[in-house]
């Protein structure tokens, strides 16, 4: 990552294949974070699964997920802030907004938490588009919180159960 820093330096972020890869990887970075618009999957996905492996894709991915996002824009593609910066605000604000109203609307416990799970992103997005260390410290402050609690709050769901299994 030290590298692609370097070189973006000496090439000031001119190239056009560097920034449709910058783009590229950051599509897949924000559906790995189930930020919007690429969020459709999560609620489900969470859904779907047993509530054990809920807990650890809701709490773990979403930490590594950010921690690879934090250390590729941080790391690597720093230089490049005010080419990425814009579209990341427009994805953080679609995210925590998205995330919230639609969070309203269900009626299944899993699928509000996977739509709370993509406001939450919309909230860590801010903190990767600050670019500051007091950013970087806030982020990885929430992610600690956030995965804690998360995996608390399947833990409650799988101790709630009726006669077939889980309850909805």
């Amino acid at each position: 990552l030290s590298a692609i820093a370097d070189q973006i330096q000496r090439d000031a972020g001119s190239e056009p294949l560097l920034l449709a890869g910058v783009a590229l990887l950051t599509v897949g970075l924000l559906f790995k974070l189930g930020a919007v618009p690429f969020h459709m999957w999560k609620p489900d996905v969470y859904q779907g699964a047993p509530t054990p492996i809920t807990a650890l894709m809701a709490s773990c991915t979403l930490v590594s997920a950010f921690g690879a996002m934090l250390r590729v824009y941080y790391v690597a593609l720093e230089r490049l802030e005010w080419d990425w910066r814009p579209a990341l605000w427009a994805v953080a604000i679609l995210t925590m907004v998205a995330g919230a109203i639609i969070a309203i609307t269900q009626t299944d416990v899993k699928r509000l938490l996977a739509y709370s799970s993509v406001a939450h992103a919309g909230f860590l997005l801010t903190g990767v588009i600050a670019t500051s260390q007091a950013g970087l410290s806030g982020t990885l402050f929430y992610l600690a919180a956030y995965g804690f609690t998360t995996v608390g709050a399947f833990a409650v769901i799988t101790m709630v159960r009726d006669a077939g299994g889980e309850a909805a």
